[in-house]
């Protein structure tokens, strides 16, 4: 059975933010109240139907669609907001492409950067344009600003620098939030397909 969503739309109560987007656990609870789980905290509540208003996440799949839209879900949060709270990521030749998460998400998230002084630093050893370059995590062999882009990477939590690496191995560490056990959680998925 595919699962029934609900936007919550009552007074933030007992940790339900207006607009966050929730599964509906039971609905046969008393008279007038739903069981709901809240996606961003996994926590469930019975509240009054008259919060409530059924909603299809589908019809705003901005992965698909770019930001069409005038409101899009945030994807840390869950909420449902105006697309105004997302901030500019890039444009193409569809538009303009806002980031996934929403900006108070961002900020609560953001992480340390680099001190100017350490960055400048670090850039006296950054392999100039043209030289080969062969990145530390994913062993490939590169021209610099020709076949590959190469960047700081650096430690969220403390905002030291750790080194130059390859672009899309700085996006796997960050899809990877930088460690924490969600590398070890990717090894151990692929241990499972010998």
């Amino acid at each position: 059975m595919a699962e029934r969503f609900v936007l919550f739309k009552g007074n933030q109560s007992r940790g339900i933010e207006p607009d966050s987007i929730c599964v509906v656990v039971d609905d046969r609870q008393r008279v007038g109240k739903t069981k709901i789980k809240v996606l961003q905290s996994g926590r469930e509540f019975a509240v009054d139907n008259r919060d409530l208003l059924s909603i299809d996440p589908l019809a705003y799949a901005t992965y698909e669609r770019g930001d069409e839209f005038t409101h899009k879900i945030c994807n840390l949060c869950h909420r449902l907001l105006p697309k105004e709270a997302f901030s500019l990521n890039q444009k193409n030749q569809h538009g303009e492409i806002r980031r996934p998460s929403c900006k108070r998400c961002r900020k609560e998230t953001q992480h340390k950067k680099i001190s100017p002084q350490e960055r400048a630093m670090f850039e006296q050893t950054k392999p100039g344009n043209g030289s080969l370059f062969t990145c530390p995590i994913c062993r490939k062999q590169t021209i610099v600003g020709v076949t590959a882009k190469i960047v700081l990477d650096h430690d969220h939590d403390t905002g030291r620098a750790r080194g130059w690496i390859c672009e899309s191995c700085n996006t796997g560490l960050g899809r990877l939030k930088n460690g924490e056990d969600f590398l070890q959680n990717a090894i151990d998925y692929l241990a499972q397909f010998p």
